[in-house]
């Protein structure tokens, strides 16, 4: 739940922090996303190549040809870009001279189009290591046009830059206030509810039935504002009950949407669509990461910006191409799969991003084709959350057996009800809203990690301690 949020066009700010970072996509143009001032070797040789990284963030290739690179310290240098110069969309283009053209200390350059106009510009830096160390935009192309936008960091020239990283304060302390994530259960379908001291976070709202449910239960939680809502993809059991979201929530009281921009053919997409436009739109791609608190960090895992399995609107692609997030709670970890399948699990695994996690929101309602073994044994959750309906093949004996064979307690909310986990960055809490076995009888309890079960008010509290990923 928020405490005080100024919302200014396309970034969020509370205090000096900024918690959401919004890529230059939604400016529509190309950025200076990381440059090497001072290199290895010796500056008086030619063998030295200074260089400059341009991102293109948007949805299609942009044309940079005739475009220029000015530096503004000591002699002004003015490089054009070759005519002809291309860079798809989510791609990068590396301009290099093998000569000094970049000052170490005091250096800005500048990015105009080729009618002159100015573009892009850094902030003045300096660099005094003579290595493989750049300055980098963290997550690529975060455009605030202030000094947080950039990390000095070791050189990723040509490839995404490191996600945000948790400051140090938030390693093994409690958080001042807890963070509570909410699996709602909306029979087949996802909805979860991300609850911060500061920005909110809605993944999903199930179908298009269970939008009242959802709606209903945000309001009981006096829930005024969801800053960020999440389509991870345009299946209706998933987007559908969005739409009563968006009614009950207008574009000042719900003003951005994430998505892969995955479009369908769909009458419910349509609809969702024309919602989505009078809100800010961030489209996600792999490797960006975003803040919804001072140690809560959101990564994006899936998918990447150019669709990697296809555009066809059939059944399997959009599931593959659903967005996964990875949301880091202090010492905590959640991971949030959609349906995401076979395919996602590989390419994600593939990425070299962090996988490992302390609670799964497991994929496609536990069906057969996700929760991969691989990914699985990459991810190595304490805690499953699988959101399927009665009635339903979800989730399958194969999925479950998994599961089992690596000890992680598996929570559906077919059988539970809504399930919430409380957490304040070191331990968490997990309640359920029925239980889900019999609590009176003998040896029917059995929970790795378990230290206590609590029944209040009819309510199974279930609390683990040391039981976190690093």
């Amino acid at each position: 739940m928020r405490k005080f949020t100024l919302l200014l066009p396309l970034i969020l700010f509370s205090g000096s922090l900024i918690y959401l970072d919004i890529s230059a996509s939604a400016l529509g143009h190309p950025v200076i996303n990381e440059f090497e001032l001072n290199p290895p070797g010796n500056d008086r040789y030619l063998i030295v190549e200074e260089w400059v990284e341009i991102y293109n963030p948007t949805l299609e290739r942009v044309d940079i040809g005739g475009w220029t690179l000015s530096t503004t310290h000591g002699k002004t240098v003015n490089l054009t870009i070759p005519e002809g110069t291309m860079i798809d969309a989510g791609g990068y283009y590396v301009f290099s001279r093998m000569s000094m053209w970049l000052d170490n200390a005091n250096e800005s350059i500048i990015l105009r189009n080729a009618l002159g106009v100015e573009v892009d510009q850094t902030p003045v830096k300096s660099d005094d290591d003579n290595d493989n160390s750049s300055w980098s935009r963290n997550p690529n192309g975060r455009d605030t046009d202030t000094d947080v936008d950039w990390n000095f960091q070791n050189s990723t020239s040509g490839e995404p830059n490191r996600e945000v990283s948790i400051p140090t304060i938030c390693a093994g302390l409690p958080l001042i206030e807890n963070v509570t994530v909410h699996f709602i259960d909306v029979g087949q379908g996802d909805s979860i509810f991300v609850d911060t001291p500061d920005l909110d976070m809605l993944i999903d709202g199930g179908k298009k039935g269970a939008g009242d449910t959802v709606v209903a239960y945000l309001q009981d939680l006096g829930i005024t504002r969801i800053d960020i809502v999440v389509a991870t993809h345009p299946d209706e059991d998933h987007i559908g009950g969005l739409l009563k979201v968006f009614t009950a929530y207008n574009a000042s009281q719900a003003p951005m949407v994430i998505d892969s921009n995955y479009t369908h053919t769909t009458k419910t997409y349509k609809i969702y669509q024309a919602n989505r436009t009078n809100r800010d739109h961030l489209v996600a791609n792999r490797s960006y990461s975003f803040l919804l608190d001072e140690c809560v960090n959101v990564t994006v895992l899936n998918p990447t910006i150019s669709h990697e399995f296809g555009d066809s609107h059939e059944f399997r692609d959009t599931n593959e191409n659903s967005v996964v997030l990875r949301m880091v709670v202090g010492e905590v970890v959640f991971l949030f799969e959609g349906d995401a399948e076979e395919g996602a699990e590989e390419s994600m695994l593939g990425s070299g991003l962090e996988m490992s996690a302390s609670i799964l929101k497991v994929g496609h309602h536990g069906s057969n084709s996700s929760t991969t073994q691989p990914f699985l044994n990459a991810v190595n959750p304490d805690v499953a959350i699988i959101s399927v309906g009665e009635g339903y093949e979800h989730p399958t004996d194969w999925t479950l057996q998994k599961l089992g064979d690596i000890r992680a307690t598996i929570f559906q909310t077919d059988e539970y009800g809504d399930v919430v986990i409380t957490t304040d960055g070191t331990g968490y809490e997990v309640s359920v809203e029925r239980t889900g076995f019999d609590v009176t009888a003998d040896n029917d309890i059995v929970l790795t990690r378990m230290i206590a079960i609590s029944i209040i008010a009819g309510e199974v509290l279930i609390v683990w301690r040391n039981s976190l990923r690093h």
